[in-house]
């Protein structure tokens, strides 16, 4: 789930510049550094991360329980098991949002996609990413977009044994969105004694 921290500051190193124009005004940058190089790139002016993490978590806030959003994390650690059980018995759940817009508008409107490649390593090595997918859409969206870049693939595999024929529909909507995310129309049934798995990964690459 998504939470008001961008997955961009999580991830990557920071440190924040200023830059003083002619005109004596001030403007700061946040500076995300290559591991490889030790090289920076301006990605975001101050301000910009801050604006991504609120028009993502306006999308999402009324979509979830708030009251289970936060556990006591330290009578976790420290063993209490009558709160263990306790809290997995109303932990949080997600369902989907019965009507939700599936627009290429309306699905960039509620979440942040990068427009370009972080660095110049990241544009010279793509990757490709193949998922097998069952349900929780709007989950798997918010996911698919804290890992989306330009420059990469992705492929969903749908499994064949979900009835939920909104759930297809919706990831196939997502696909026309993008020209880099694929998603079969052939489906294997998939279980967990591992029946079809690698048949679904042969479809994502033949689809490649």
């Amino acid at each position: 789930m998504i939470f008001p921290t961008s997955p961009i500051q999580v991830l990557l190193p920071q440190i924040v510049k200023t830059e003083i124009k002619k005109d004596g005004s001030v403007r700061n940058f946040k500076i995300i550094e290559s591991e490889h190089h030790h090289r920076s790139n301006k990605i975001y002016k101050n301000g910009d991360l801050e604006e991504i993490n609120e028009k993502i978590w306006n999308s999402i806030k009324n979509e979830i329980r708030h009251d289970r959003e936060r556990i006591d994390c330290k009578r976790i650690i420290k063993g209490d098991e009558s709160y263990v059980k306790l809290e997995a018995k109303s932990r949080l759940t997600y369902k989907d949002p019965r009507h939700l817009l599936m627009d290429c508008r309306s699905i960039k409107q509620r979440n942040y996609f990068l427009a370009k490649p972080l660095s110049t390593e990241e544009e010279k090595y793509p990757l490709a990413y193949a998922k097998i997918v069952y349900g929780s859409y709007r989950f798997l969206e918010a996911e698919f977009a804290t890992n989306y870049q330009p420059q990469n693939w992705y492929c969903f595999a749908v499994d064949a044994k979900i009835g939920d024929k909104l759930f297809f529909k919706r990831i196939k909507a997502l696909a026309r969105c993008f020209s880099n995310v694929i998603v079969p129309s052939k489906r294997f049934p998939v279980d967990r004694n591992g029946s079809f798995p690698i048949y679904c990964d042969l479809l994502v690459w033949r689809a490649a």
